[in-house]
């Protein structure tokens, strides 16, 4: 028991882990009520219907990664409020054009997309994909001011939000026997809780600033930060790809059927380790950007300290998934449900490579080497595609497919780990060079 306050020591300079946890603790309770009303969401909708709710969420979920061309995150690097305001600007604009520009799209390819991931249902619902990427665009573009400026607390506020709206929907159309529906529609709404909040603030506190945000400027922002869009872009919708391509291919190949029991696994257990890793990102984001630039080798610490205690946090989870979740699924959710926990048993060493490197992958960005994630996101899809064709080509069951699937993204984060070293240490090298010129 001495040794756990050092445990933490380390990591609480400049009151690091007291922001995470604000940002964490939110993100708990939020997803600590998606859990524990999961058994009842379970009784009012199908696997089914969670398959295409999957479906829905994939498309949603690679479109929304270049809705804003990654813009968003470099608000937090420039020390002028006013180009971090030109750049917030910015990114909404984009989020609104391209949105537009995808939605469109949709409504002329998207009959033969559906179909051949068996959701041609949600051929009606082309406008709530359009809502949900625009309300992901306008949230991330805010949330990374609100990162600038170090307000975690609204952030904890606004993902509260995000999730209490989202489930009130969601059982309220389950109650009333509309159908998948209600979790579309649920999704699409929680996903647009927050940004109105956060819009009015940034409003209310910059108004005459923004009143005189220029093209000019703009343009030069977009300039100066071109690397996000020609790198970060499309690194992050290789990112995208690889994450939501896994319950697109199963749907293709298994069913929408697997693929919901692939969505509950998500719901219960991904999600709520990507979103408590999601808050450790953004709190790193905004302290690691600073120590970036003024102290390299503080960052360096920050680095291996945020990925020693993330994987000695998610360690024993992890443990009790590869244990239990097989017969607790059944259990819990009911008796069509176990595979669920099959498929939780087989990704919970990914769950974990994924909970401690996910956070650390802004490390890239930070340090402008977004060509290196560039390549380790296309690899990586290649592996995944690759991989889960293999097992449809060979006929093999869905949880091998799973577990193949598993495999190949534990191998990538431990690449990504050796990437971030590589690139902190070149920086801090190149630093100790300037120093002693």
């Amino acid at each position: 028991m001495k040794r756990l306050p050092m445990f933490f020591q380390k990591w609480k300079g400049d009151g690091f882990l007291s922001k995470v946890l604000v940002l964490a603790g939110g993100t708990v309770v939020a997803q600590g009520l998606h859990v524990l009303l999961s058994p009842l969401l379970t009784r009012l909708y199908t696997p089914s219907d969670f398959g295409v709710l999957m479906v829905f969420i994939s498309i949603v979920g690679i479109c929304s990664k270049v809705v804003d061309l990654r813009y968003p995150l470099a608000i937090p690097l420039p020390s002028e409020r006013d180009k971090a305001l030109h750049l917030l600007v910015l990114s909404l604009l984009l989020t609104l054009i391209t949105t537009t520009i995808m939605t469109s799209t949709l409504f002329l390819i998207g009959e033969d997309l559906l179909s051949l991931f068996s959701a041609g249902e949600l051929q009606r619902y082309y406008w709530l994909v359009g809502l949900s990427m625009m309300g992901i665009g306008f949230y991330q573009s805010l949330n990374h001011w609100a990162i600038r400026n170090r307000d975690y607390v609204l952030i904890t506020i606004t993902k509260m939000n995000q999730s209490i709206v989202q489930l009130s929907v969601q059982l309220i159309f389950g109650f009333l026997k509309l159908g998948n529906i209600g979790l579309l529609i649920g999704d699409s709404l929680g996903r647009m809780g927050g940004s109105g909040l956060l819009a009015s603030l940034v409003w209310k506190k910059h108004k005459k600033d923004l009143q005189v945000i220029s093209v000019r400027k703009m343009l030069e922002v977009a300039k100066l930060y071109r690397r996000f869009p020609l790198y970060s872009s499309w690194s992050s919708l290789l990112n995208g790809i690889a994450l939501h391509i896994t319950p697109l291919l199963i749907a293709m190949n298994y069913g929408t059927g697997v693929a919901g029991l692939w969505a509950l696994s998500e719901r219960v257990v991904g999600a709520p380790m990507g979103l408590i890793g999601t808050a450790v990102a953004q709190v790193y984001f905004g302290e690691g950007a600073k120590y970036a630039r003024e102290e390299p080798k503080k960052f360096q610490e920050m680095f291996d300290t945020t990925a020693k205690h993330l994987f000695m946090w998610g360690l024993i989870p992890t443990i009790l998934f590869m244990v239990i979740s097989p017969w607790l699924f059944p259990f819990i959710f009911g008796e069509e449900w176990k595979d669920a926990g099959v498929f939780v048993q087989i990704l919970a060493i990914m769950y974990l490579a994924q909970f401690t490197m996910s956070p650390l992958s802004t490390t890239l960005d930070i340090l402008q080497k977004q060509n290196w994630e560039l390549v380790w996101d296309l690899s990586r899809v290649l592996l995944v595609v690759v991989g889960i064709s293999l097992a449809s080509y060979f006929h093999l069951s869905a949880s091998l497919a799973v577990f193949i699937y598993s495999t190949v993204m534990c191998s990538s984060y431990i690449a990504l780990y050796i990437l971030c070293k590589v690139a902190i240490r070149q920086l801090v090298k190149s630093s100790s060079l300037s120093s002693n010129t």
